[in-house]
């Protein structure tokens, strides 16, 4: 199961420009998946600073799908 199938929502980015950094940094990424990271970095500067410093980690965790996750 991908993670991309099981987003139902995403934030609208409330600081555009900071959403489209995180959109260049993860471009190539599903298109849901860019959403919900475009939305979650334009609204948390936090959260946005953790994406952009765990990037590799986040396209590997993401690419691995939840069930990993989940297994715990």
């Amino acid at each position: 199961m991908s993670f991309a199938s099981q987003i139902s929502r995403c934030p609208r980015p409330y600081e555009a420009d900071r959403g489209d950094e995180i959109r260049q940094l993860f471009e190539g990424e599903a298109p849901e998946v860019l959403e919900l990271l475009v939305g979650t970095g334009g609204c948390s500067p936090y959260l946005k600073s953790l994406m952009e410093r765990d990037a590799d980690w986040l396209r590997a965790s993401l690419a691995a799908g939840i069930e990993p996750a989940l297994r715990g």
